[in-house]
């Protein structure tokens, strides 16, 4: 645990030289932008004057869960390890007297770190939103009480669905020094997961985890939470052990 601690503190030194905090802040604020451009455009809503706050969440929710999210997971995780491979630090790191599996998690901790901030700013910036609808369009119904709770949990449940893909954006990131293979894979699974689906392949295949968190059918919620949470749990110390034993050059 003292390993751990070290690792995460040097890790949340180098984090101020990357780009990794501003892309996870930016990120979300761009989704409740384009949301509300949208719906600043619509003349008569077609929700119900008590659906108002819902129909925001979920139409930003889906944005964010199908492509933002999954994007952004591949591109935080990447500028995360990015730097031990650009200054071959991999290998310094792994000569100090520290823990590798130490150093491995930390890197993923911080990820998942940066990803939950992503989740709150979403979360702030969509309640900035709907007050802001609410004085420039105040028939659409937003100048009711916001569903605060319910979002945020909704909103991290998302991030939490998305745990298996977190830890193998993670270890490819840091498996492979290529930038392009690391978005590549990012960019291929987001957009197979935006594919039309059922069975096994919509309930298991990570990219459409997150999604499955605003499935209709709520049986979609529970395995997409089980699979996140326990698939990565289980793949971040399967990933830290297969990654900690290979040579470094």
């Amino acid at each position: 645990m003292h390993d751990f601690t070290r690792a995460l503190s040097a890790e949340l030194l180098k984090a101020r030289r990357t780009a990794a905090l501003w892309v996870a802040i930016l990120a979300p604020l761009l989704v409740v932008g384009i949301q509300t451009i949208v719906m600043s455009q619509i003349d008569q809503p077609t929700w119900g004057a008590d659906n108002a706050w819902v129909w925001l969440q979920r139409s930003t929710g889906a944005m964010w869960a199908l492509f933002v999210f999954p994007m952004l997971i591949a591109l935080i995780t990447t500028l995360t390890n990015a730097h031990e491979h650009n200054s071959r630090g991999w290998k310094q790191l792994f000569a100090l007297p520290v823990n590798r599996q130490a150093v491995y998690l930390a890197k993923l901790a911080l990820s998942c770190g940066l990803l939950l901030i992503a989740t709150m700013v979403l979360w702030g910036s969509y309640l900035t939103a709907g007050w802001v609808m609410s004085v420039i369009k105040p028939d659409f119904g937003l100048g009711a009480p916001a569903p605060m709770a319910q979002t945020l949990l909704t909103f991290v449940q998302i991030f939490s669905a998305a745990g298996l893909l977190i830890s193998l954006h993670h270890w490819i990131s840091a498996r492979y020094a290529s930038f392009a293979i690391a978005i590549g894979v990012g960019v291929a699974g987001t957009f197979i997961g935006m594919v039309q689906a059922k069975g096994l392949f919509q309930k298991l295949f990570p990219w459409k985890l997150p999604m499955n968190i605003q499935s209709n059918d709520p049986d979609m919620i529970p395995i997409a939470l089980l699979v996140g949470i326990l698939g990565g749990l289980a793949l971040a110390v399967i990933g830290s052990i297969s990654y900690c034993r290979r040579d470094v050059v």
